[in-house]
C-alpha cells in the first residue's frame, strides 16, 4: 500500500464503521494483523513531528507525519473487527451471542471457552505452523523430531519468535519468569482460550493447546506472500526501537528503584547489623554472668549433696541410736524384771539356807553333845574294862572328848586291830602303833 498518498478518513466512514460493528445482523470476527497493517487506521497523524522519516506525508494546509499505531490502539478500534455473513447453522448461535443476556465478546473473541477441536482441523494448524517454521533456519533442528516431541526450552524459543510480533512488551524470558510473561502477554492479547501453568510446562502432554496457541500467534507473523516497501519496514524498525527505548527506560527505572531498595536495605543491615552486635555483646556478658551463676549453683549443689548426705548419715546414727536405746529400755526393763524376781528367790534361798543353817547347827549341837555322850560311855567302858582285864592295849583306844577327825581314823584303826587281836589270839606279839592321844 502506498501510505505517500494517503488521506485520513471522513466522518461518514467512521461513523458507518461504527454502525457496522454494533449491527445485530451480522457476525463479527477480528481482523488479521495483516488487514491491519493495510488498513489506513494502522497510521496517525502527529503534529511536530521531530524525526524525517516519519514525515511521508502532508496535508496541504499543515504538514504532519504519520506514525504507525501500537497493536493496543489498533485492538480498540472499530475497525479490528470485520462483519462476516453467518452460516445458517450458526444463526442461532450468533443470535444467542448478540443478546443481552448472553455473555459480552470481547474484540470478537470470547475469553476461557472449552475447547472442541477433530483431528482434520489439528493437522490443519500443525501444517501451517510447521510451514512457517520451515522458512526459518534456527526452527530446524525442533522440526525434526516434530511438533508432538516438543520440549519445554523449545516451546519457550517459539513463544519469544512469536511475541515479538505482537508489540507487547514484556520483560526478557529466562527460566523463572517465561511462563509467567507468556501468560501475561497473552491476556494482553486477549487469547480466548484457557492457559494453565502445568501443560505449558509439559507441552508434549498437550500439544492441542500449544498448537491453538501457535496458530493464535501465526496471525501476528509476517507470512511469505506480504510485500512490504523500505518505508513500511522503516517504520516497523523505528517502532521496535522505540518500544526497546521505553523499554530500556522502564528496566532502568525499575533498576533505579532496586538500587534504591538495595540502599535502604544496606542501610537497615547496618543498622541490624550494629543491634545484632550490641546484643551479641549483651549476649556474652550475660552468658558470662549466666556461666558464673552456673558455677556457684553447682558449687551450691554440690555442698547441698554433701550436707544431704551427711544428714542422711546423721538420721541413720540417729535411728540407730534409738533402736538400741529402745533395745536398751527393753532389756533393762526385762533385766530390772529378772532381778526382782531373782531378788524375790534370792531372799527365799536365804529364808531357807538361814534355817537350814540354824537346823544344821542345832543338830550339829546335838551330835556333839550325843558324841560326847557316847565317847565318854566308850572311855567309860573301855576304863572298865581295863580295870576288869588289865590290859594296857586298852587303854589305847580311849579318845578325847573333842577328837578330830585323824583321832577318830586312829582310834577306828586300833579298834580294828584290837577286835581282829581278840579274834586271833595265837597273835600275841602284834603291837600296836603308837598314837596321839
Amino acid at each position: 500500500m502506498d501510505y505517500k498518498n494517503f488521506r485520513p478518513p471522513n466522518d461518514n466512514s467512521a461513523i458507518g464503521a461504527i454502525k457496522e460493528f454494533n449491527s445485530p445482523s451480522k457476525h463479527l470476527e477480528p481482523r488479521r494483523i495483516q488487514e491491519l497493517l493495510k488498513s489506513p487506521l494502522h497510521f496517525k497523524a502527529v503534529e511536530n513531528c521531530t524525526s524525517k522519516s516519519l514525515n511521508v506525508v502532508g496535508f496541504i494546509s499543515k504538514p504532519m507525519c504519520m506514525q504507525p499505531r501500537s497493536t493496543k490502539e489498533l485492538k480498540q478500534s472499530p475497525l479490528h473487527l470485520k462483519a462476516v455473513h453467518p452460516n445458517p447453522k450458526s444463526v442461532s448461535k450468533s443470535a444467542e451471542s448478540h443478546s443481552p443476556n448472553s455473555p459480552r465478546r470481547e474484540y470478537g473473541r470470547t475469553t476461557g471457552r472449552k475447547l472442541d477441536l477433530n483431528k482434520d482441523f489439528l493437522i490443519k494448524i500443525e501444517n501451517r505452523i510447521v510451514s512457517y517454521l520451515r522458512r526459518l533456519k534456527d526452527f530446524q533442528t525442533i522440526l525434526k523430531p516434530g511438533l508432538q516431541k516438543l520440549g519445554l526450552n523449545d516451546f519457550v524459543r517459539i513463544l519469544s519468535h512469536f511475541l515479538t510480533f505482537t508489540g507487547v512488551r514484556l520483560k526478557p524470558f529466562d527460566k523463572e519468569n517465561k511462563i509467567e510473561q507468556t501468560i501475561v502477554a497473552m491476556r494482553q492479547l486477549q487469547y480466548p482460550y484457557k492457559l494453565n501453568k502445568s501443560w505449558m510446562l509439559v507441552p508434549s502432554a498437550s500439544i492441542q493447546n500449544v498448537l491453538l496457541l501457535f496458530d493464535f500467534l501465526l496471525d501476528f507473523a509476517p507470512q511469505a506472500n506480504e510485500s512490504c516497501d523500505l518505508n513500511d519496514e522503516k517504520l516497523m524498525n523505528l517502532h521496535e526501537i522505540k518500544q526497546c527505548e521505553e523499554s530500556n527506560v522502564q528496566l532502568k527505572q525499575e533498576l533505579m528503584d532496586v538500587e534504591s531498595q538495595l540502599l535502604a536495605q544496606v542501610q537497615t543491615n547496618d543498622s541490624i547489623s550494629q543491634q545484632l552486635r550490641h546484643e551479641l555483646g549483651t549476649e556474652a556478658e550475660l552468658q558470662a554472668q549466666l556461666k558464673g551463676k552456673k558455677e556457684q549453683l553447682h558449687a551450691l549443689l554440690e555442698q547441698t549433696a554433701q550436707h544431704e548426705q551427711n544428714m542422711g548419715r546423721l538420721c541413720l546414727e540417729i535411728w540407730r541410736s534409738k533402736k538400741q536405746l529402745k533395745e536398751f529400755k527393753h532389756r533393762l526393763t526385762q533385766e530390772c524384771c529378772s532381778y526382782q524376781a531373782y531378788g524375790h528367790i534370792l531372799e527365799e534361798s536365804n529364808n531357807q539356807l538361814r534355817l537350814r543353817c540354824s537346823q544344821v547347827q542345832e543338830l550339829v549341837e546335838r551330835t556333839r553333845q550325843n558324841l560326847k555322850i557316847t565317847i565318854e560311855d566308850f572311855n567309860v567302858y573301855v576304863r572298865h574294862c581295863y580295870n576288869h582285864f588289865g590290859n594296857e592295849i586298852l587303854t589305847w583306844v580311849i579318845s578325847p572328848l573333842a577328837p578330830t577327825l585323824s583321832q577318830i581314823q586312829s582310834t577306828q584303826r586300833q579298834l580294828n586291830q584290837l577286835r581282829h587281836q581278840l579274834a586271833f589270839p595265837a597273835r600275841d606279839n602284834i603291837r600296836f602303833p603308837l598314837t596321839d592321844k
